[in-house]
């Protein structure tokens, strides 16, 4: 569980297939979390913390402004992510369902940035790199393979 405490602030968090992180774009944020070795810590402005559920660990960094909440301009940002976490996040802005054939894929690590006005554009451009194929079947089914 991750906690977040907003302290007069605009802020964005984010959940990717079990990959939560809190960013600050101004004021200041107090995230705590009963599973992850994060305990209260207050971020400010481009400061960011992020939780893997799936091996407990968790990162802190810093970003520019501008890529903090960049859905809002069609863009997001990833930064040493899983491509699991990327691939839900993109699918997002396409309907149906994305279906990753391979869950290998998935735990291979990214940073880039992707232009969410073309889902599936973004998606190759996320897994050709680690061999991945994107197939847009009908108007509801994505399916990510190996090529």
């Amino acid at each position: 569980q991750l906690v977040t405490t907003a302290l007069g602030t605009a802020f964005e968090v984010s959940d990717g297939a079990g990959y939560r992180s809190v960013s600050v774009d101004h004021g200041t944020v107090e995230v705590t979390s009963t599973a992850a070795d994060i305990e209260a810590t207050r971020l400010s402005a481009g400061q960011w913390v992020a939780f893997d559920e799936r091996d407990g660990t968790s990162k802190r960094g810093t970003r520019g402004p501008d890529q903090i909440a960049a859905w809002r301009t069609g863009q997001l940002f990833a930064e040493d992510e899983p491509v699991s976490s990327i691939i839900s996040k993109i699918s997002r802005w396409q309907p149906g369902r994305t279906v990753v054939v391979d869950p290998g894929l998935g735990t291979q690590r990214v940073s880039g940035v992707f232009d969410v006005a073309d889902p599936p554009r973004a998606l190759r451009a996320l897994v050709h790199p680690f061999g991945g194929r994107v197939r847009v079947i009908g108007s509801y089914l994505t399916l990510i393979s190996p090529i």
